[in-house]
């Protein structure tokens, strides 16, 4: 198992490669004695900044929105999922200190298809971050990409071309100014929300909880309008109540390039021909009645 190790007040990086991962795992370690385990803090997590970038052949491409923090991601992670970050792992403490963070897709590392990772730890109350890949199993069917957009502070109406293989859409300062609607126009989504709609879209799964400044809320999910595969052409006019300040949005996009696509056609294509060649060795073996061996 590979790993990156950083101590607080160190940056370090790490290529992972000739493996199949489907994610990051951040591991934090645990203070205090047992039963009064000591969390990390989202102070520490702020202090804490990483870049994953995807190498294959010689072309880099950005997983994340370059240095963020794992503060931030901690937020992209959970969107918005308050209930579930702070309950699901009570039977086992110390799955708390642990940040997963996923690609949506196995990584079949091999050759010049590597991933690298830095990650920045400033002065935190944790000692270290250890960084250990997920592994993963099966094929390759897209590319993450998650984008960072910070909004202009002076203005609360905008028009925004967010282009296409848009899987999800999250915006970052409800508390500051809420969305009080949003027209949206795709290729397979055209809708208009006013603020309750947008709110309703975030209650569909979720038990719903207080909304924070760091809480993400999702405008636009793909998968939540009935539909497998990423939105095309997407434009929004999103109006806000007023103006603000450290208003973001993250626009997650599923890439499927012409070579992710072509590689998963042939490798499944191979592996179908070898199930069928197995299944048609064991049929024979199992309704031969001769005694010839």
């Amino acid at each position: 198992m590979a790993k990156l190790v950083v101590n607080k007040n160190e940056t370090r990086i790490h290529t992972f490669s000739n493996v199949n991962m489907q994610g990051l795992l951040f591991v934090f370690p645990m203070t205090g004695s047992a039963g009064s385990e000591v969390m990390v803090t989202d102070a520490d997590l702020q202090k804490m900044f990483v870049k994953v970038i995807e190498e294959r052949n010689g072309e880099k491409v950005n997983v994340l929105p370059p240095r963020i923090s794992l503060f931030d991601l901690k937020n992209l992670i959970f969107a918005n999922r308050k209930y579930y970050k702070d309950n699901v792992f009570d039977e086992e403490i110390e799955l708390k200190n642990i940040l997963s963070f996923g690609f949506g897709t196995s990584k079949p590392l091999s050759g010049n298809h590597v991933i690298h990772v830095e990650l920045e730890v400033g002065n935190t109350t944790v000692p270290t971050v250890t960084v250990y890949e997920d592994f993963g199993i099966g094929l390759e069917t897209h590319q993450l990409v998650i984008e960072e957009l910070e909004l202009d502070s002076s203005r609360n109406d905008f028009d925004l071309k967010l282009g296409s293989m848009v899987d999800k859409v999250y915006f970052k300062g409800w508390n500051t100014t809420p969305v009080d609607t949003m027209q949206v126009t795709s290729d397979i989504l055209n809708a208009d929300y006013d603020r309750i709609q947008i709110l309703k879209q975030t209650q569909d799964t979720n038990i719903p909880t207080p909304f924070v400044d760091t809480a993400l809320l999702p405008l636009v999910d793909s998968q939540k309008v009935g539909n497998s595969i990423p939105i095309n052409g997407l434009k929004a006019r999103i109006r806000f109540t007023g103006t603000g300040a450290n208003r973001k949005l993250y626009i997650v996009r599923r890439i499927t390039t012409a070579e992710i696509a072509n590689t998963y056609l042939a490798k499944t294509e191979e592996h179908q021909s070898e199930n069928l060649r197995k299944m048609k060795v064991a049929d024979v073996q199992g309704s031969c009645e001769c005694s010839a061996r």
